[in-house]
């Protein structure tokens, strides 16, 4: 079995060994300065930025600062942490470890870094060089370049937008062209006043005529015992009313139907002339509140630019 540690034992040894002791010590303490000493100093620069939520007109719109929703602003690092912008800096400022070569992934890595505070809404990005100036310069132009993708993203998402309005608007009015077009067209002439009045005195053709008929079946019948000779002349009048009576209904009837279609026609395209109105006051509503891209989307400003730096980071 080991034996149990004892201090006392311990601290004995170290006396005993005590310039050994003293000589590690001072040799770690030779090491650690003349790596200080050879290791040339390192500057970090710190710019920082704040993502403003989108102001819309509706208060309803407001986005609701929680946990959620902060957390989700962390995919705006990649904004100032992408490959293209960091190449476009290292040639700006010939940062690459050897001239005339791209910057590799590591040294990116050793050299950015991009970070969205927790919980808040503020977004640091820090350049770490070897001269305080240039590290203050490239985080200044990564931080520009960030703010300008950012507004450069929701302009385009809001040039899509209006395009897509426009375009909807352009399509119903031509609709709402079509539409009423068709609905003069069913309406042109009168065409259904004359035909509603053609219907009517029709009917009531065809009612006198059934009148007359009813008193010509009945005087036939009162003179069938007293005169049947003039009994046979009120049956021909009879005959004759009787088939005015049926052309009257197939007139009657043929019309009726005419009228029915041309007012069932008139109420479609009259349904479909409104509807293609309520379209384009939908469009035109849509297009007068139409947002600029700053008021639906979150946008970046600088709060602190950061100044260089005087102490080394390391």
């Amino acid at each position: 079995m080991h034996d149990s540690f004892d201090p006392a034992d311990f601290l004995a040894f170290l006396r005993r060994h005590a310039r050994f002791v003293a000589v590690a010590v001072a040799s770690a303490a030779v090491v650690t300065a003349a790596a200080c000493w050879l290791i040339p100093a390192r500057y970090a620069a710190t710019a920082t930025l704040v993502i403003e939520p989108p102001v819309a007109n509706d208060p309803r719109a407001a986005t609701a600062v929680t946990p959620v929703y902060l957390e989700s602003l962390r995919t705006y690092e990649q904004f100032a942490g992408s490959d293209s912008l960091f190449a476009k800096a290292c040639t700006q400022f010939h940062l690459a470890e050897t001239p005339g070569e791209p910057c590799t992934e590591s040294f990116k890595r050793s050299v950015l870094r991009v970070t969205k505070l927790k919980d808040t809404k503020l977004m640091q990005i820090t350049v770490t060089l070897k001269d305080p100036a240039l590290a203050q310069r490239v985080v200044e132009y990564l931080t520009a370049e960030t703010v300008a993708l950012n507004k450069s993203l929701a302009h385009e998402a809001d040039q899509e937008s209006s395009a897509e309005i426009d375009a909807r608007l352009t399509e119903a009015r031509a609709e709402m062209q079509q539409a009423r077009a068709e609905f003069d067209a069913v309406g042109a002439a009168g065409g259904e006043t004359l035909l509603a009045e053609a219907v009517r005195s029709t009917a009531e053709l065809k009612e006198r005529a059934s009148m007359d008929l009813l008193r010509s079946q009945a005087d036939q019948a009162d003179l069938s015992v007293r005169n049947p000779q003039e009994a046979a002349l009120e049956k021909a009048r009879a005959e004759i009313l009787g088939g005015q009576v049926a052309s009257l209904e197939k007139q009657l009837a043929v019309k009726s139907v005419e009228l029915a279609s041309l007012q069932a026609r008139r109420e479609r395209a009259q349904q479909v002339l409104k509807a293609a109105e309520n379209k384009v006051d939908v469009w035109a509503r849509r297009a007068n509140e139409n947002a600029p891209a700053a008021m639906r989307s979150e946008q970046l400003r600088v709060v602190d630019p950061g100044v260089v730096p005087r102490q080394p980071s390391f």
